[in-house]
Order: structure tokens, then C-alpha cells, then sequence
């Protein structure tokens, strides 16, 4: 069975429900656009460097309905281009659990660094998990707890380490998509794939990974320039690549952008 794909539009306007910038006499309007995805329609302010300031009646009429301007074309159709991709990467992935309102805020997460992006969801699940396992209760009381996560703000392989040292079998202890999850972030690293998360959405980019994933480097080649008793490497020696998850290794980078 063919499933019909969402129609995505585009529509631009100046919000004049904003005091305008007034400069030389002429009302310059912040640009808006309203997207519109599944028969359902969201706003947002437009990112573009040359329309912060606000443009006149006239010039917005030259540069979003005639698009005489070559360069700002092309540049509408890359963030339009973006936008379908961010949409449709959510849909797929969401499901019915996915929400056009909001993107506005969601946006802006788009434009980190995705290895950062990838960090923090680990590291957040890694604290969480320590904070809820019985073990550390049954060890620790409440406020001991929470003064260990408040000093795991650290990268991630060194809060691993402090929590091997309270936790010496958490290798073993972990859930399997956290595991999975880890050891997707420790590899994209290694992988040497570099970008911001929107660059995820691109199958070329995906495809690289899955390449990487199917071919991993020798440990030699990978830390060649790492110093000795690094903390990362010993961490990313306990996360190795299980032929069985190659693919759930992508999955979850997608639910780590998601989450």
C-alpha cells in the first residue's frame, strides 16, 4: 500500500500586529512565515540575516513574492528545503506523537553541533539511570545522590568513569538502549563525522556512518594522536560495535535528536 506523503507549505507575510522599526520614515515589519504540514499551520519569525531588521511593504514584495533577488531566493529555498526535511524527520519518527506547534522553539536545537546534542542525551539518561537504580539507593542516601550528579557536569567518558568508581559492574547493569545509545555516540565521534544535527537529516550523512559502522577502523589507526591513559578510549574499549545493532545504532541517534 503507497502512503500519500504530507503536503509541506510556505507562506510569507510581515507581522503587523509588531510595532514596526521605523527608519527614514518607512515602517520596516518583521518577516514572518506560516508553515503548513498535514492540513495543520504553525508561525514562526524568519531567520534570515538580511530581514532581521525588518523590510518595508516595498522590498518585501521584491524579495519573497517576485524573488528578484537571486541570491535570497536560493536563499528561501535552502531553509524551506531544511524545514520539510526537520518535519518529515519528526513525522517519520514520532509518528502520532508528533506535534507541528512548537517548532519555532525546536527549531534553534537544529543548529547545534550534533556531537553535543549527542552527549547530552546520554549523559542525561546516564545520571538518570544512576539515580534511579536501587543500587545507588540502597547505598547512597538522597542528598549524597544529588551532590554526585551535580558534579558529573563534566564530559561524558570522565561522568562514566566517576560512575564505574561508585558503580564497578555499571557496565553491565546498564538497559539495552542505553547501551545502544552510548555506544552510537562514542563511534559517531570516532567516526570523525562532523556537523550539525540539521546535517543528520541527510542520507548522505547517514549513509557515512552506516559505512563506518560496517567498517571500523583498527584501534590504532582511530587513536593514533589520542595520549596514553586517555579516559575517552578506555571508555569507548567497553562500547564495541555488535554486528546485531548496526542499525539500531542509527535508530537511536534519531531518538537522541528527538528527545
Amino acid at each position: 500500500m503507497i502512503i500519500e506523503e504530507k503536503k509541506i507549505g510556505f507562506r510569507y507575510y510581515l507581522n503587523k500586529r509588531l510595532n514596526p522599526v521605523v527608519i527614514a520614515e518607512d515602517n520596516r515589519y518583521q518577516v514572518y512565515v506560516q508553515v503548513t504540514f498535514d492540513r495543520k499551520n504553525t508561525q514562526l519569525p524568519c531567520p534570515f540575516p538580511f530581514s532581521l531588521g525588518g523590510l518595508t511593504e516595498h522590498r518585501f514584495k521584491e524579495l519573497f513574492e517576485e524573488r528578484i533577488d537571486k541570491e535570497v531566493k536560493e536563499e528561501i529555498e535552502e531553509f524551506e528545503a531544511m524545514i520539510e526535511n526537520i518535519l518529515r524527520f519528526e513525522f517519520k519518527n514520532l509518528k502520532s506523537n508528533f506535534v507541528l506547534k512548537g517548532l519555532s522553539k525546536r527549531l534553534s536545537s537544529y543548529y547545534d553541533p550534533l556531537g553535543m546534542t549527542l552527549r547530552d542525551s546520554v549523559s542525561s539518561r546516564m545520571k538518570l539511570f544512576f539515580k534511579e537504580s536501587e543500587i545507588t539507593k540502597s547505598k547512597f542516601r538522597f542528598s549524597q545522590i544529588e551532590a554526585m550528579l551535580s558534579a558529573m557536569d563534566g564530559d561524558f567518558a570522565s561522568t562514566y568513569m566517576m560512575l564505574k568508581d561508585i558503580m564497578p559492574d555499571i557496565r553491565d547493569q546498564l538497559p539495552e538502549d542505553l547501551e545502544i545509545s552510548i555506544t552510537a555516540y562514542l563511534h559517531f565521534l570516532t567516526s570523525r563525522i562532523s556537523g550539525r544535527v540539521f546535517d543528520w537529516l541527510d542520507e548522505k550523512i547517514r549513509k557515512r556512518f552506516q559505512e563506518y559502522l560496517f567498517n571500523v577502523p583498527e584501534e590504532e589507526e582511530i587513536f593514533k594522536y589520542e595520549a596514553p591513559g586517555s579516559i575517552f578510549v578506555s571508555v569507548w574499549r567497553e562500547f564495541p560495535i555488535r554486528s546485531q545493532y548496526r542499525l539500531s545504532y542509527v535508530a537511536a541517534i534519531d531518538q537522541m535528536i528527538l528527545s
